[in-house]
């Protein structure tokens, strides 16, 4: 069931995608007890997911349905379109990774973790 969920997200002629790719030298990727994040409310016509890749980077797939609010010269113009996914790569973009710690800490269930005493954005108290 999930794997037809995930190949209609990225099979259907209707969704276009862009994924992002966020690198760090030194600061840290806090991971969710949920292992994902939604950075924005979720419309009808978006839907983006975060993910953290290991302790220094993350991951952001959008996904954006074209539906009939476009204007159907717009609509069939971008179903003849071939089916690529941009793929974006940003090293040490602070601003980014201080919105997803943040995300991490408000949408987990009930723990987040680190690989460090410290996470970028975010206030860390260490439990013993």
């Amino acid at each position: 069931m999930i794997e037809h969920l995930v190949n209609t997200l990225f099979e259907s002629q209707k969704n276009f995608i862009q994924i992002d790719v966020y690198n760090y030298t030194k600061e840290r990727c806090l991971i969710s007890d949920r292992g994902w994040t939604t950075p924005i409310k979720q419309e009808r016509n978006w839907l983006v997911f975060h993910f953290n890749l290991n302790a220094h980077a993350f991951i952001q797939y959008a996904f954006f349905k074209c539906d009939a609010s476009l204007p159907p010269e717009i609509q069939q113009g971008l179903s003849q379109c071939p089916k690529q996914i941009p793929v974006y790569h940003h090293t040490d973009d602070l601003v980014a990774l201080e919105f997803f710690n943040r995300r991490v800490v408000e949408q987990s269930f009930e723990h987040v973790y680190c690989s460090g005493l410290s996470a970028h954005g975010v206030t860390v108290a260490n439990q013993t």
